[in-house]
C-alpha cells in the first residue's frame, strides 16, 4: 500500500484488510473529495483540484488529490499524490509527462528541508474520453495534456506548502540570472532551507544579511556578490553586497507583513531562472513536528508510582514508562490523560497538575511529553492491553530501565516527592 507515517512503526495490516471490502463497495466516480480527506494525516484541510481542457473537438478531465504537511522537500517529500485523466495515453508517454510535471512542482517545494522514506505520485489514464491512443509527443493532445498536468501538479504542490505544519506564510523564492537552472535551484533551496531565513520570515524581519549569507554559501563558482540584487515583494533591500541605498526599514516591514511573500534574487550572471515554494518556521511548527504525548505520573496514597512496560515490538520496546498516550487534535492534556488511563488501565482520577514538559528527539521520532502528576485515583489499575504493571517507590525507579525521554521525569519526580514529604 501507499503510506506515510511514523518511520519504523508497522502498519495495522489487519485493520486495512478488514476495511477493504467496504472501501471497494464505496467506490464511486465522485468520491475524490472523500479520498482527499481519507489520506490526510497532519494536514488541516484536503488538497484536491480538477480541471477540464479541450483539444481537437473533444473535452478532457484531469483530477488530482494530494496530502502532506511536514517532512516536505525533494525528492519528493512525505507526500502522496494521485492524478487521473480520462484521456487514453500510452504508458511511456504518461511516465514522461508525470516525471516532467513532478520535477517542476513536487520537486520544487520544501517546508522543513527533511525528506521521507515514504512518498508516491502516480498518474492514471483511463481512456474514458474515447480518444485514439496518444503515443506521440508531437500530437496536439500531448501539448494540451502537458500544460494541464503541469498546472495541476503546481496547484497541488503549492497546496501542500500552504498547509505546511505550523506555517504562517507562503513564500516564493524566485532566482533569476543564473548561468544554469541548477545553480538557480541551489540558491533558491539554500534560502528556503535556512532556519535563520525561515525564522526571520515568521518574525516579519526583513533581514537582508541572512539572505545574502545564504546566497553566498550556495556553492556558486566565482559569485560576484556586488552584482546580486535582493527583493522582498518588489522592494529592493540589498545590492552591491550590502543594504540598498534606497531601502528603508519602513519599506521592509511593509513588504514582510503579507501572508504571501516573494523573495526575488537577481544574480546577473546568465539567463537561467528557477522558482521554489516554501514556508516560515513558527512556534506551531516546533510543536507539530513532535508527537504530543500526555504522560501521567500516577501516585497512590502510599506515594507509590505506577509504571508499565512497553511492548517489545513498539518504539523503545521493552522499556518501562509512565502511562499515557498521544494527545489528539483539539484535545486537552487532561482529557487525553483521562482517556488514556481509562483505556489502558481502567482507572480514573480526581486531580492532576502539570509537572514538567520534556521535548525529546530520538532521531527516528521526536516527542513532546506533557507530564502531569495524577492523584485521587478511582478504580484498580489493570493492564488492559496486556502490559505488565508495577507500583514502585521513587527510590526504586532506579532499578527500572526507562526511555531517555523519561529520565527527566524521574529526576523531577524525586524532587517533587521530597518536597511533599518535607525532606
Amino acid at each position: 500500500p501507499f503510506s506515510t507515517g511514523v518511520i519504523g512503526e508497522p502498519l495495522p495490516v489487519q485493520k486495512i484488510v478488514e476495511a477493504l471490502p467496504n472501501a471497494l463497495r464505496d467506490l464511486r466516480s465522485d468520491g475524490w473529495l472523500d479520498a482527499a480527506h481519507g489520506i490526510m494525516t497532519t494536514d488541516t484541510r484536503p488538497k484536491a483540484h480538477s480541471l477540464r481542457f479541450h483539444c481537437e473537438g473533444r473535452d478532457y478531465v484531469l483530477t488530482g488529490i494530494a496530502k502532506g504537511a511536514g517532512m516536505i522537500r525533494p525528492n519528493m517529500a512525505t507526500m502522496l499524490a494521485y492524478l487521473a485523466t480520462d484521456a487514453a495515453v500510452s504508458p511511456p508517454l504518461l511516465q514522461a509527462l508525470l516525471s516532467e510535471a513532478a520535477e517542476l512542482s513536487f520537486n520544487r517545494i520544501t517546508i522543513d528541508g527533511d525528506t521521507s522514506t515514504n512518498d508516491a505520485c502516480m498518474l492514471v489514464a483511463t481512456g474514458a474520453a474515447g480518444n485514439p491512443l496518444l503515443d506521440s509527443a508531437d500530437a496536439p493532445l500531448y501539448r494540451a495534456l502537458r500544460e494541464a498536468l503541469q498546472t495541476q501538479c503546481v496547484e497541488l504542490a503549492q497546496g501542500l506548502v500552504r498547509d505546511g505544519e505550523g506555517a504562517s506564510k507562503f513564500v516564493t523564492v524566485q532566482v533569476n540570472g543564473g548561468r544554469g537552472e541548477q545553480e538557480c535551484l541551489d540558491v533558491a533551496f539554500t534560502i528556503a532551507h535556512s532556519p535563520l531565513v525561515k525564522t526571520a520570515l515568521f518574525a516579519s524581519d526583513p533581514n537582508w544579511g541572512r539572505l545574502l549569507a545564504a546566497i553566498g554559501r550556495a556553492g556558486l563558482e566565482a559569485l560576484d556578490v556586488s552584482r546580486v540584487g535582493v527583493y522582498l515583494n518588489e522592494v529592493l533591500i540589498a545590492e552591491n553586497g550590502c543594504r540598498a541605498a534606497s531601502y528603508s526599514e519602513e519599506q521592509g516591514v511593509a513588504a514582510m507583513a503579507p501572508e504571501e511573500i516573494v523573495i526575488r534574487i537577481e544574480l546577473h550572471r546568465g539567463s537561467a531562472s528557477a522558482t521554489v515554494w516554501t514556508t516560515d518556521f513558527s512556534y506551531d511548527y516546533v510543536r507539530m513536528a513532535a508527537v504530543h504525548v500526555a504522560v501521567g505520573v500516577v501516585v497512590d496514597k502510599q506515594q507509590l508510582i505506577l509504571i508499565s512496560q512497553r511492548p517489545f515490538a513498539a518504539h523503545q520496546g521493552g522499556l518501562w514508562e509512565f502511562p499515557g498516550g498521544k494527545v489528539e487534535a483539539g484535545e486537552s492534556v487532561t482529557r487525553a490523560l483521562a482517556r488514556e488511563l481509562r483505556e489502558e488501565l481502567g482507572i480514573g482520577f480526581s486531580e492532576s497538575r502539570p509537572l514538567l514538559i520534556v521535548p525529546w528527539d530520538y532521531g527516528d521520532k521526536a516527542v513532546l511529553l506533557d507530564v502531569h502528576l495524577v492523584t485521587g485515583l478511582r478504580g484498580k489499575a489493570r493492564g488492559l492491553e496486556g502490559q505488565p504493571l508495577a507500583w514502585v517507590s521513587v527510590e526504586d525507579l532506579a532499578r527500572y530501565e526507562f526511555p531517555a525521554a523519561n529520565v527527566p521525569i524521574v529526576q523531577a519526580l524525586r524532587s517533587e516527592l521530597e518536597c511533599l514529604r518535607g525532606e
